[in-house]
């Protein structure tokens, strides 16, 4: 289980998947920052488990060559309740 609380994860770079987050288990992202990430598939997070964002913003993400999900690319389960922002 991963748990970001108030966490800014910021400017990462991945050959692969999840230039911020990679996911294959359980997920909480609550009261942080997905920002300036890049990878090939999702540049902010790749979610293959199961995945909460709550009151957090991801923003300004992306991945290389027009690839999938430039702030989440998600596979699997995801919520987002509360006042999430994704762009």
């Amino acid at each position: 289980t991963l748990n970001v609380l108030r966490t800014l994860i910021a400017d990462n770079f991945s050959h692969f998947s999840g230039g911020g987050i990679r996911n294959e288990g359980n997920a909480l992202v609550e009261h942080s920052t997905i920002a300036h990430n890049r990878s090939s598939d999702g540049g902010g997070i790749e979610n293959t488990g199961s995945l909460v964002v709550r009151n957090s913003a991801i923003i300004f993400n992306s991945t290389d060559i027009a690839q999938a999900g430039g702030g989440i690319f998600n596979m699997e389960s995801s919520e987002f309740p509360g006042h999430s922002r994704r762009r």
